[in-house]
């Protein structure tokens, strides 16, 4: 009875100590959690005529949606992937969110937003960690969408109406992978309207911010 008794507290010591710990890491993640979205909603603009929808497998996600208004009332867009899952994956490409907001603004070239993002990724991640991403830039006045993709799946362009009217398919690696030397910035040009396209060999520059 003694050493039941024994082990009954024993394992009770544990069980509180367990709870403890539980109470602290929950407590972490909703601190976490809370700067996470903050993150995410400060670097989405509110536009009337951006629709987005986000399904996340877990609140901490590589899931990456940015958007910003450029000076000609043209719009930026970055959609991507961080690779892995979890808190890592989540906060992978945070530190490049007002690198990219602060270059729309000034209404810098997709391919010079992609080049800063992937030296500033390349000396924040480490070599097993990369980001799959596409960025745009919607100019309204002439119906284009200028476009560097790397490592992402086809994009459907659409009419409005469902029907598919071309796809951008991706010209590049994933950010983060490839030194500057090796970096392209070379963009393709869709004209909504006409659903022609057009690829365009960049001159490379790497901006020092």
């Amino acid at each position: 009875h003694l050493r039941i008794g024994g082990l009954y507290k024993t394992l009770q010591s544990k069980n509180e100590e367990l709870t403890r710990l539980q109470l602290i890491t929950q407590n972490e993640h909703r601190i976490v959690e809370n700067i996470f979205n903050n993150q995410i909603q400060q670097h989405i603009s509110d536009m009337d005529n951006l629709r987005y929808y986000l399904s996340p497998m877990s609140v901490f996600n590589g899931d990456v949606l940015l958007t910003a208004k450029g000076p000609t009332d043209n719009i930026y867009i970055v959609i991507g992937d961080v690779t892995g899952h979890g808190l890592p994956a989540a906060v992978g490409a945070m530190p490049v969110y007002s690198t990219f907001r602060t270059m729309a603004e000034k209404g810098l070239t997709v391919g010079v937003i992609a080049a800063e993002m992937n030296r500033a990724l390349r000396t924040l991640l480490p070599d097993n960690m990369m980001l799959a991403a596409v960025i745009i830039e919607y100019s309204p006045s002439v119906s284009t969408l200028t476009v560097w993709s790397g490592g992402m799946p086809p994009m459907p362009i659409d009419d409005g109406e469902g029907n598919i009217k071309n796809y951008i398919r991706p010209q590049h690696s994933p950010l983060a992978m490839l030194e500057d030397y090796e970096f392209k910035q070379d963009i393709d040009i869709y004209n909504v309207d006409s659903v022609s396209y057009t690829h365009l060999r960049a001159h490379e520059t790497v901006l020092d911010l």
